[in-house]
């Protein structure tokens, strides 16, 4: 296997869990660990591995939108702040304590 934080060479990128989006709402919750885990299969990574990414990723990224959205005054923030962000913390924390 490749160094730790580098995915081998084979991997496609765009075979990965992704949203659901079904009629406009997106469903996060379809991505759960089961569905990295078959990722990691499909791709012939360790499924540890691939975890630990996605659940380094996730603990990130609430911080990293809040952050975004902080350095921009653009119309609608406020409302993706307001809906986003819980969304989005409720699921990675789902994600970082599965």
């Amino acid at each position: 296997m490749s160094a730790p934080g580098a995915l081998p060479a084979a991997v496609d990128a765009n075979r990965g869990p992704r949203w659901r989006e079904t009629r406009g709402a997106f469903k996060l919750a379809a991505i759960d660990t089961a569905a990295w885990q078959r990722f990691a299969a499909d791709c012939g990574v360790d499924d540890t591995w691939v975890l630990d990414r996605v659940r380094t990723l996730a603990a990130a990224a609430p911080a990293a939108v809040e952050q975004a959205l902080a350095g921009t005054d653009a119309e609608g923030t406020d409302d993706l702040r307001t809906r986003l962000l819980p969304r989005l913390a409720a699921h990675t924390t789902t994600l970082t304590t599965q």
